[in-house]
């Protein structure tokens, strides 16, 4: 069993919650994140998975994943063109096309939901 506590603090986080936040927002992959850690790239999934916090597919930097934390906080970014869209997020259009119908799907149920809570 592993001591994060005592792995945060060799690695100057205040505690462990703050590396898993900390490490997960590097653009590291698991692998990458668990040769710091000196642990196994499955150990690295499981505490990511554990915490909710993304996790970044081998490929690459996973600017997806900026895109959609950017969309849930200003969904009106979707609505610039796709082409500047995988511009500056070097990201193909397909993965435009399905994050849009990701986000309006997410919106239609928020809406559902709050229109349940007020009846």
């Amino acid at each position: 069993m592993e001591d994060w506590g005592l792995k945060a603090l060799s690695l100057g986080y205040v505690d462990v919650e703050e590396m898993w936040q900390e490490l997960s927002t590097q653009q590291l992959s698991a692998g990458q994140i668990a040769v710091l850690l000196q642990v196994t790239r499955p150990t690295v999934l499981v505490q990511l998975r554990k915490r909710g916090l993304p996790i970044r597919m081998r490929g690459g930097a996973n600017n997806v994943s900026q895109l959609r934390r950017l969309a849930s906080s200003d969904p009106k970014i979707l609505d610039k063109p796709t082409k500047q869209l995988c511009r500056e997020y070097n990201i193909q259009k397909g993965t435009v096309y399905q994050l849009r119908k990701q986000m309006t799907r997410s919106l239609t149920s928020t809406t559902a939901t709050q229109k349940d809570e007020s009846n």
